[in-house]
């Protein structure tokens, strides 16, 4: 059964993308790329169907973005100059996942000076069978 995390634990794991992000820059890494692609945790915030949420990790698209937008800031701030790619599901191939539309708007707005340097783009969904067959191929686009 679905719920949300409580928002204690939604700042651990903002806080743990960063502490990851800074164990690969110490280790010689070149960068880090965050996955917000294939219905994992940070695609589950972004799409309305999947966060039912109440606070301000949820409701519109700029409170739906919070989690990512927090999760990048959290990376730089620890990293600094360091290279930050963003994987997105273009299309989740499901009706219910984040479409090409949606997608789009997304990468526009993490695309500013403190934001991604790259996007990664890659399709399907872990959350449904009909988008699972997708991950892994190129077809969709």
């Amino acid at each position: 059964m679905l719920r949300a995390m409580p928002r204690s634990l939604v700042y651990e794991v903002i806080a743990a993308y960063g502490d990851a992000a800074l164990r690969l820059k110490r280790a010689g890494l070149d960068g880090v790329e965050f996955l917000a692609s294939q219905g994992q945790l940070s695609a589950q915030f972004l799409n309305p169907h999947v966060n039912q949420r109440i606070d301000e990790y949820g409701g519109n698209f700029d409170n739906r973005l919070r989690f990512v937008k927090e999760v990048i800031a959290d990376i730089r701030a620890k990293v600094g100059d360091f290279v930050i790619g963003f994987r997105i599901s273009a299309t989740e191939q499901d009706t219910t996942g984040i479409d090409e539309t949606r997608a789009s708007d997304i990468c526009e707005a993490l695309d500013v000076p403190d934001g991604v340097d790259y996007f990664s783009v890659v399709t399907g969904t872990s959350a449904s069978l009909g988008g699972s067959i997708h991950i892994g191929t190129t077809d969709g686009f």
